[in-house]
């Protein structure tokens, strides 16, 4: 059973973290990570060193490959299927997840590999999803992923702001790893309320897609490497297409009930 005051520490401050009840999947992600850095740089390094050994165009050609490796396996698929339990108590017994994942690898000191805060609602994204978000490593106060609690509970115009362009082109390279095309300026908000999620390996950070978030400067020495998409439920009401026709959500956990039902209507 999930404990309840997890469960209302979620609702009531908009995020949690929680421990991985399986961690067989992201210890095949981290392993063809490290692996694959190694390949790269033709030696044994440490891979938080990452970012004094690969630069530039090779940088995001490193990231795509890590990204296509867990997208061709379905693997965060896999993490939420091997630890449905915890999800059920949050969404029901219908779970659906985002096809796409993004993989993000946030080098010391470089501001584009940072995301500015943001609510995913100003994104278009609808607040009946929540985000999952795992790192490959442990994080610290000083690589953190930043949330403003409670911040779910404000009205999705509440935090003021204007678009402004990034570096990066709509459906860039970039842009398909998870990068912003645009991001947003804040007309009156107090940057200092943003508090520092510490996360370690085997523990994952969900927050309500109304949640306010983002990350500083990487002022840690070590680079940090993370994965995060969305999740839902297919019966909410919730944006099945994106990006013109492509399908945004698969449905991976489907309820004794509507699987019931779906046979029955099948069979008809």
């Amino acid at each position: 059973m999930i404990k309840k005051n997890v469960l209302n520490k979620f609702h009531n401050q908009g995020f949690v973290v929680t421990k991985i009840k399986n961690k067989k999947i992201l210890k095949t992600i981290k392993k063809f990570l490290t692996n694959s850095f190694k390949e790269v740089i033709k030696q044994k390094d440490i891979i938080n060193h990452y970012h004094k050994k690969i630069y530039d165009k090779k940088h995001y050609i490193f990231q795509r490959k890590i990204q296509k490796f867990i997208l061709k396996n379905n693997l965060h698929f896999e993490i939420i299927k091997t630890n449905d339990e915890f999800f059920k108590s949050i969404l029901g017994n219908d779970i659906c997840v985002t096809n796409h994942v993004n993989l993000r690898i946030v080098r010391p000191m470089i501001d584009f590999d940072n995301l500015n805060f943001h609510r995913d609602t100003d994104l278009g994204h609808t607040p009946y999803e929540i985000n999952c978000w795992i790192p490959l490593f442990d994080t610290n106060i000083q690589n953190a992923l930043h949330i403003l609690p409670r911040s779910h509970l404000k009205n999705l115009d509440y935090f003021k702001s204007k678009k402004i362009n990034t570096r990066f082109k709509k459906g860039s390279l970039q842009n398909q790893l998870g990068y912003l095309y645009k991001s947003f300026k804040h007309k009156t908000f107090d940057y200092k309320k943003m508090k520092p999620i510490k996360c370690k390996f085997g523990e994952l950070i969900i927050f309500y897609s109304s949640c306010m978030h983002g990350t500083k400067a990487n002022t840690s020495n070590k680079t940090r490497f993370s994965i995060d998409f969305n999740l839902s439920n297919p019966f909410y009401p919730i944006k099945w297409k994106h990006h013109g026709n492509e399908e945004k959500y698969k449905t991976i956990i489907t309820s004794k009930i509507v699987s019931t039902a779906q046979k029955k209507n099948n069979n008809n």
